[in-house]
């Protein structure tokens, strides 16, 4: 029984093995207290970015592959309509959005 259970699991994931070539781009979007929006791609360094230019650059991230998620790091004292604009931006181009939340201090 123990020879079965990695099977079971290769069958579950059909897309992944198909799609090995196209990988997950994650950009790493984050916005400091003063609010500055930095953007970064997988594990590159992120870069300090104006946010008028902010959609461009998520989008010409996600232009080399499919699969992108936008990972937001948010400082917990930032506006809440800067973090509206990074919504804003992932629901309209259709994107995944993972809110990585700093452990506030409460």
């Amino acid at each position: 029984s123990t020879m079965s259970s990695p099977n079971d699991i290769k069958l579950n994931l059909p897309q992944s093995s198909a799609n090995s070539s196209t990988k997950s781009v994650i950009a790493k979007v984050s916005i400091d207290s003063t609010g500055v929006y930095y953007v970064g791609k997988n594990t590159e360094t992120p870069q300090a970015i104006a946010p008028e230019l902010l959609e461009s650059y998520i989008l010409d991230l996600v232009s080399k592959d499919t699969t992108t998620y936008i990972a937001l790091h948010a400082d917990q004292n930032i506006a809440y309509k800067e973090v509206v604009k990074v919504l804003d931006i992932a629901n309209k181009n259709k994107l995944k959005l993972v809110i990585a939340t700093q452990g506030s201090s409460k």
